[in-house]
């Protein structure tokens, strides 16, 4: 594991903020998931005679009697077969449950009828239920299958009956399909801040307004290097005093937003020219503009008359 995925995870391993990304992520705010109620869980999923699977995350939420299984994997590029990687996961999880119950029952002899010594199971018996999700912060689009089904290629006379087939969805949290309003901790801030990562003037007003109303700890200040995949912060922040964290984030990323937004109108500036030579040398005019290329104003009328900039 790198250094990246240990910082995310640890993150994550907070009981609070774990809760809090479940609800504002999964459950559009409602709080399901209470800290209070949720522990760790082993994060390595086995059977009997298979490979062991790695999660990296996973926390059981509710009372001993009734409670759920939640996990989180990290994903910063594309996995395409990342449904069956988590529907192996869970599956492993859901057969260690019955192997433990088919041990509990073994010990204490409770078992009645040829069907439940069979399954080790009792029959109004039930298994907890278990959520992986995925959180994708990578810069490209997710262009993966979101479940089984898409993933599988039928033989042309099957596929009418690909309903058939059983199915198992992927469940992806992606920033910018979040409201950062349904979080309560950090996760409201980093949510905001990945949404609008590739907008620097509204980065840079955000940004400076965190110092203002609301801040992050060190920790999250290093979950948001890591999600913006900028290492530069990440060494800032782990070399600069606790007190002194979020001053000098917000500093260096004001610095980045201001140089990313004056390269943004640097390239805008250059595809405007590209764009009103190529309309001029239609129209048999480019001899006319070198003639005015000395004067500003001038320029900007050409470009104005030929490549009238969109309204925003």
């Amino acid at each position: 594991m790198g250094r990246k995925d240990e910082i995310l995870n640890s993150y994550f391993s907070d009981v609070g903020r774990f809760c809090d990304f479940f609800n504002g992520a999964v459950f559009g705010g409602q709080q399901m998931l209470k800290p209070e109620d949720t522990v760790p869980r082993e994060t390595v999923s086995r059977t009997s005679g298979a490979p062991r699977r790695q999660r990296d995350v996973c926390m059981q939420s509710g009372d001993r009697g009734n409670y759920a299984i939640y996990a989180v994997e990290n994903q910063t590029a594309v996995h395409y077969g990342m449904v069956v990687r988590i529907m192996l996961m869970d599956a492993m999880e859901y057969d260690r449950q019955l192997a433990e119950r088919a041990r509990i029952h073994k010990r204490n002899r409770d078992l009645r009828g040829s069907g439940e010594y069979l399954s080790g199971l009792a029959k109004r018996e039930r298994l907890a239920p278990v959520m992986t999700v995925v959180f994708y912060y990578g810069e490209e689009p997710w262009d993966g299958s979101r479940s089984l089904r898409e993933l599988l290629e039928l033989p042309p006379e099957l596929e009418e009956y690909r309903e058939y087939f059983p199915d198992y969805p992927l469940r992806l949290i992606e920033p910018g399909q979040v409201e950062p309003g349904n979080f309560q901790t950090e996760w409201k801030t980093l949510m905001r801040m990945l949404q609008l990562k590739d907008k620097p003037e509204e980065f840079l007003a955000y940004v400076r307004g965190l110092g203002k109303e609301e801040g992050l700890s060190r920790e999250g200040l290093m979950t948001a290097a890591v999600l913006l995949e900028d290492e530069r912060l990440l060494e800032r922040v782990t070399e600069e005093e606790e007190e002194k964290s979020m001053c000098t984030a917000i500093d260096y990323l004001c610095e980045k937003a201001k140089n990313s937004g004056k390269e943004e109108g640097r390239q805008q500036s250059q595809r405007e020219m590209l764009n009103l030579i190529r309309q001029l040398a239609k129209e048999n005019r480019l001899e006319e503009f070198l003639g005015e290329k000395e004067s500003t104003e001038r320029i900007d009328w050409w470009i104005q008359r030929y490549c009238p900039r969109e309204e925003k």
